[in-house]
């Protein structure tokens, strides 16, 4: 197994059916309202940042936009290409590893596409690789879960038993020292294989003190992606910022 969860996690051929019944229609109805917020310029240049499979990048992009989708996982880049055309590229990238220039107008990191390494300094390279891929009005969006809400248990946690495809998923959710955790057993005919995730519970104040470390500055906040006004008990952290 890979050194860090993700890693294997996401690369695997198992990852995408566990969550196939992700609400794709939800999620473009939050960047079409985002947007219409944000409103860049037309042909706007916007980076996805750990895109995955890049179905948000292609939304975008059919709504006019440049768009580049990078991610840690080569599967999920090797997907995405399939769909590149002129203004829609993919490509593999470290989110801890730093841009040579600013070059985008919007980056977006979201669906809790953050918080899941060992080391703060390692959040922090992460925050300051967004600052770095910013032009200079840029935006940076980031969309995290709210650790308040989550109403996690300490271990052994809750237990959940889910078949699809004829695969049968053992997972198991608890919270333990500040993160999320969640144990992925899958039984594949006679083969049982092992994933976990762990995040980081990044209060809102927590995330905004990172990005004021890189030189950002909290511009508007909301609470679920219907965009409403943030408050302690909101769905989701979803924070706007701009460099200082």
């Amino acid at each position: 197994m890979s050194a860090h969860w993700f890693e294997s996690w996401f690369d695997s051929p198992y990852y995408p059916i566990l969550y196939r019944h992700r609400n794709e229609e939800e999620a473009a109805q939050f960047l079409d309202r985002l947007f219409d917020f944000i409103q860049p310029e037309p042909q706007s240049k916007v980076l996805d940042l750990a895109c995955g499979r890049g179905r948000h990048a292609r939304h975008l992009h059919q709504k006019g936009y440049h768009v580049t989708g990078l991610d840690l996982s080569p599967a999920s880049i090797q997907e995405a290409k399939a769909y590149e055309s002129p203004g829609l590229s993919f490509g593999i990238h470290d989110i801890r590893d730093p841009f040579p220039a600013p070059k985008w107008n919007v980056v977006l990191n979201v669906f809790t596409s953050f918080g899941y390494f060992e080391q703060e300094q390692e959040h922090l390279m992460a925050i300051k690789t967004m600052a770095s891929a910013l032009l200079p009005q840029g935006i940076l969006v980031i969309d995290f879960l709210n650790p308040k809400v989550l109403d996690l248990k300490e271990p052994p946690g809750d237990v959940q038993e889910k078949q699809v495809d004829g695969l049968h998923f053992t997972i198991r959710k608890f919270q333990k020292d500040g993160y999320a955790h969640k144990e992925i057993d899958v039984l594949d005919g006679n083969h049982r294989h092992h994933y976990r995730e762990k995040v980081r519970l990044f209060s809102k104040q927590d995330l905004e003190h990172l990005a004021e470390q890189v030189g950002l500055k909290p511009w508007r906040s909301f609470g679920n992606y219907a965009l409403e006004d943030w408050n302690p008990n909101s769905e989701r952290t979803i924070l706007l910022l701009k460099h200082a």
